[in-house]
């Protein structure tokens, strides 16, 4: 038969072969489909923080550090990628992780204040963070004022302001940073080991600083804008426990911003 002369020949039978070698080979190299890997929208990375990367699809997952697990943590900003194997094919995708610093802002009915929040106070700035994440603050008030001295807000300066403080934390003492003008720092009761409280902050506002405070109470941030709704807050009607006749309310949360966004929205430099 035809067919049967047809396979029997060399030159045919060459060609067959060949077909299904390449056939493989081309499906391999050229033709795996493209699958939609994403690893979402360029981050900013908190000074002293960590970030967790992870990818949106299942499979094989290789990453630009060498490690092949499912989620990486990383520690330092820069340019990350992933590619992802699977049964349906492969894909990679890029983020990028910029260096963010945190400042905190208070919303007040007088007007506003921006501060700096220290990176050698992690765990101040850690507590400020997230209680001002969580809204703790925005039922309270600035409820002590003293001309030529501070701001104080949070809870009450009372036995019973402190016990409703959510926790306690460590004093972080740092000879650098010390009661200036602007200065943030956290309240605290007269316990021994001098533990701030993590339920008050207070706004230095003696313009020759109160250096009787450093080594006492810790200080974790500086004013970079708004000292003249300090200024203005310390001047109001006050009774005789030096607390407003009228509330000034607190609104308080916080900013993350690159180092460049720092310095053209704030005119702030700071050493890194």
């Amino acid at each position: 038969m035809k067919l049967s002369s047809e396979l029997n020949n060399p030159k045919t039978m060459k060609q067959t072969i060949l077909a299904l070698l390449v056939i493989p080979i081309l499906v391999s190299c050229g033709l795996e489909k493209e699958i939609p890997v994403n690893l979402g929208e360029n981050q900013l990375l908190p000074e002293g923080e960590s970030i967790t990367l992870a990818s949106n699809l299942e499979g094989k997952h290789t990453w630009s550090t060498g490690e092949e697990t499912a989620e990486i943590t990383i520690k330092d900003p820069g340019t990350y990628w992933v590619k992802v194997e699977n049964d349906e094919g492969s894909g990679i995708d890029t983020i990028q992780i910029t260096r963010g610093y945190y400042l905190g802002r208070i919303n007040t009915n007088m007007g506003e204040i921006v501060f700096w929040l220290y990176p050698e106070t992690p765990n101040h700035r850690k507590s400020f963070v997230e209680l001002a994440q969580g809204s703790y603050w925005d039922t309270l008030t600035f409820n002590r004022v003293i001309p030529g001295f501070v701001a104080q807000g949070g809870c009450p300066d009372t036995p019973e302001g402190f016990s409703d403080s959510p926790y306690l934390l460590e004093p972080e003492f740092n000879p650098a940073i010390k009661h200036v003008y602007g200065a943030v720092g956290a309240g605290r009761d007269d316990n021994p080991d001098k533990l701030s409280a993590g339920c008050q902050f207070y706004i230095v506002q003696d313009k020759d600083g109160i250096p009787r405070l450093d080594g006492n109470y810790t200080v974790f941030g500086h004013v970079i804008q708004g000292m003249d709704v300090v200024d203005a807050i310390v001047a109001v009607d006050r009774d005789e426990r030096d607390q407003p006749l009228e509330d000034i309310t607190l609104d308080v949360d916080v900013i993350l911003l690159t180092g460049p966004d720092l310095e053209q929205e704030y005119n702030f430099k700071f050493s890194q």
